[in-house]
């Protein structure tokens, strides 16, 4: 009897233990904590469809990118550096496809894994010269912008759009980054060549695609409700006679204190056929990079 109680009161014990084991094991556990990621830049890429994607995670995490363009998918992976820091080469030369959407994973050790989307604008030359066609302005449409609502079915990823010339060889492409400098270097400010409102307006092909620097007054401004980001700004002659449209960011606006009957002086990227009117295209604009008041 005393070596049955012995064997049953031990068989309790254990089983008792093994149960403060498993409340114990609950317990003490805890939330795993997710890698962070963090996705810096401006997100446009060069006028050679490059853009260096910089990133900032958890020390030594690895990283793995994935994106397409065309047909083509892109992947690898790599480690960030000892601060967190890393960086991915994109490229994309298309001239049909606008962004690219840049898959991003990371994952640190003992940590969970966890991802971001960067979605890049094509500013490559190739994808700027297709959109780049020319039209013509009439008298008729000058009026319609000076007075009413300008209906414009641009394009909102050409924002910032800029095309240096391959065929004449006359002014490189400016950062858009840089576009803030009006005071500064004398060379930023030589890359645009000065033209008069009256041979841009008349002759806008001659300047597709070039850095120009020009003069008018404004007659009319328009901000759509679906951009917030760029005023439409109709740019007039000295005499009234004939009119562009000019792209110019709402910041630069506000900074400049941009009103009706401003005389102002742009320099920027000279397109044509960018901006539609009663279902006709018009024939001359300006995508501004820096604006002054006279």
């Amino acid at each position: 009897m005393n070596k049955i109680a012995m064997y049953f009161i031990c068989t309790v014990s254990i089983g008792a233990l093994t149960g403060c084991g498993t409340n114990n094991s609950k317990q003490v556990s805890k939330k795993v904590a997710t890698t962070k990621i963090d996705l810096l830049g401006n997100f446009k890429s060069e006028s050679n469809g490059v853009y260096n994607l910089k990133g900032k995670t958890n020390p030594g995490a690895k990283v793995w990118y994935r994106y397409k363009v065309g047909s083509k998918t892109f992947k690898n992976s790599l480690l960030a550096n000892k601060s967190g820091k890393f960086q991915i080469r994109v490229v994309n030369t298309s001239a049909d496809q606008d962004t690219t959407n840049v898959e991003v994973d990371v994952k640190a050790k003992g940590l969970k894994q966890n991802y971001d989307v960067a979605s890049i604008e094509n500013h490559s030359s190739e994808f700027v010269s297709k959109r780049s066609k020319r039209y013509k302005l009439t008298s008729s449409d000058k009026a319609y912008l000076a007075s009413s609502r300008v209906k414009a079915s641009y394009d909102k990823k050409r924002n910032a759009a800029k095309q240096s010339s391959e065929e004449e060889g006359i002014e490189k492409q400016i950062d858009n980054d840089s576009k803030k400098s009006n005071s500064t270097k004398s060379s930023y400010k030589s890359r645009y060549k000065s033209v008069s409102l009256d041979d841009f307006i008349g002759n806008p092909e001659r300047y597709e695609g070039k850095n120009i620097k020009t003069s008018g007054t404004v007659s009319y401004i328009q901000r759509e409700s679906d951009n917030n980001t760029m005023d439409y700004v109709v740019l007039n002659n000295s005499d009234d006679s004939a009119a562009t449209v000019t792209e110019i960011e709402v910041e630069d606006m506000h900074d400049n204190h941009i009103t009706e009957g401003d005389n102002i002086t742009v320099e920027g990227g000279g397109l044509t056929q960018t901006v539609k009117l009663h279902g006709k295209t018009l024939k001359s604009d300006i995508i501004v990079d820096s604006v002054i008041v006279n």
